[in-house]
């Protein structure tokens, strides 16, 4: 009988080839003309555009996010969404940038939860739906949803507290004493981290909502949850009614060059929240309340407003700046604002009888305004300049931008306050703002901001002191939407 002869193998461990973690994986699909995102609980930067006449969802560059452990999702054939938009981003610090693209029906955008804002018939389901024709938010049948006191909106309950009015039966979300969201029995709504909120725990972070030049043909609800939020909404058309929730944190809200249908209901929660909003037409009630903390508001631009208009500070030591060329045809009721100005802004626009370099058409340097009067303020040593580069700029597509030997702001009589939009492009000098009196002492500085999005209120600085301000000097940057207060 034959041996067989053993045989001796070495075990060695081999390395595994080297793996780049992403950031996180985003899913997208088309269900019947809706296009649904979910995200998980990792960092995603999204974008969604309409690229060569298909459909994109895609990572941001150098983001890290994959898109259906992809780069990017392509719907081929697809111009944009027919029916609804539906994103729910998780938890982590996210950005969602949609631009250039139509919707046919509601846009729905939830920042934090897994599970909120789920319109019925989509995985999930029983989320926001708003009533046909009417102000406010309305629950699908089988509950879930928000329902307006009388005469529409989202209020606190009577008696004060900041909470949301339950509908009867339940279904909704009830406040807490003291303020903050409870989810229904059962789930289905939005779940507080700690006892407030409207995210579940360690699903917060600080989110960026970036929609720009879209046209929605029904409503828009967005929710940020918890965290330093800003959101954009800027240069787009919605049929319906337009609702934005930002809950607790030192959010930022920019609404510019809008033309809204219905109501338009603002709620940045708790913290010390900033709001811009200029050039937008509402074709419902307006209701912005910015709950407790030092909060700031500014309405800018001629906006028509032929409805009413309800501005609530909240607690805290909060501002309000508001355009004296504004109408407000429907009444205006401001409550809980330590401080309200009315005051005349100055744009930088051809409206204003200013001339404007167009840079993207090669005009050479000197084609725009750069001495002029305008509100009591005399401005030289810049130009009136459009990029094309809408971060560039608060309002209208053109700004001041700083000469090679500084620019000056003169009063024609001193003022207590000055208020300008002020940034400066990634990699160029930051600029700075030297405010001083008549004797030539400075009162105050103030910085530029690197561009970030259209009209961010994050970028406006304010220069003030003891003593009132003759001069402003800005050396750098470039500067938008100045007021003043006397």
């Amino acid at each position: 009988m034959s041996k067989q002869s053993a045989k001796h193998v070495r075990l060695q461990v081999e390395a595994l080839e080297p793996r780049t973690v992403p950031a996180g994986n985003v899913t997208a699909s088309l269900l019947a003309g809706d296009l649904v995102v979910r995200g998980d609980n990792a960092d995603n930067a999204v974008e969604i555009r309409v690229i060569d006449g298909n459909l994109v969802v895609q990572g941001r560059d150098g983001s890290g996010t994959t898109v259906n452990g992809a780069g990017r999702a392509v719907f081929n054939g697809v111009g944009g969404v027919a029916g609804r938009l539906n994103v729910i981003l998780g938890g982590g610090s996210d950005l969602l940038d949609v631009a250039g693209v139509g919707v046919g029906r509601d846009v729905s955008i939830d920042a934090d939860d897994l599970g909120a804002f789920i319109p019925p018939g989509l995985p999930g389901g029983g989320g926001l739906v708003p009533p046909p024709g009417g102000g406010g938010l309305v629950p699908p049948p089988g509950g879930g949803g928000l329902v307006p006191p009388p005469g529409g909106g989202l209020a606190p309950p009577p008696g004060g507290g900041g909470g949301l009015v339950p509908p009867p039966g339940g279904g909704g979300l009830v406040p807490p004493p003291g303020g903050g969201l409870v989810p229904p029995p059962g789930g289905g709504g939005l779940v507080p981290p700690g006892g407030g909120g409207i995210a579940p725990p360690g699903l917060s972070g600080a989110d960026r909502i970036l929609l720009d030049q879209l046209a929605i043909g029904g409503s828009v609800v967005v929710a940020t949850g918890n965290g330093d939020d800003a959101v954009l909404l800027s240069r787009s058309t919605v049929a319906g009614h337009t609702t934005i929730v930002t809950d607790s944190g030192h959010d930022r809200v920019s609404l510019v060059g809008l033309g809204l249908g219905e109501n338009l209901t603002l709620d940045t929660g708790a913290g010390n929240d900033k709001a811009f909003l200029t050039g937008t037409v509402v074709g419902g009630p307006t209701r912005i309340v910015m709950d407790s903390g030092s909060d700031n508001l500014i309405f800018h631009g001629v906006s028509p407003f032929s409805d009413s208009v309800f501005l609530d500070g909240g607690r805290g030591r909060d501002r309000a700046e508001i355009d004296a060329d504004i109408a407000f045809a429907g009444g205006l009721v401001v409550r809980r604002f330590e401080t309200v100005a009315n005051l005349a802004v100055t744009e930088f626009i051809a409206a204003e009888g200013l001339a404007v370099r167009q840079v993207p058409l090669g005009d050479p340097p000197g084609t725009g305004s750069s001495v002029f009067a305008r509100n009591g303020a005399n401005f030289a040593g810049g130009e009136i300049t459009f990029f094309g580069i809408p971060p560039a700029y608060a309002s209208a597509p053109t700004t001041y931008v700083t000469g090679p030997a500084g620019s000056t702001i003169t009063f024609d009589r001193p003022v207590a306050q000055v208020r300008f939009f002020f940034v400066h492009f990634p990699g160029a000098p930051m600029g700075t703002a030297t405010a001083y009196d008549a004797a030539g002492r400075v009162v105050a500085v103030a910085q530029s901001t690197q561009t970030t999005f259209i009209g961010d209120p994050g970028n406006f600085v304010t220069l003030a002191g003891k003593r009132p301000i003759a001069r402003v000097v800005i050396n750098g940057g470039m500067i938008d939407n100045v007021s003043s207060v006397r």
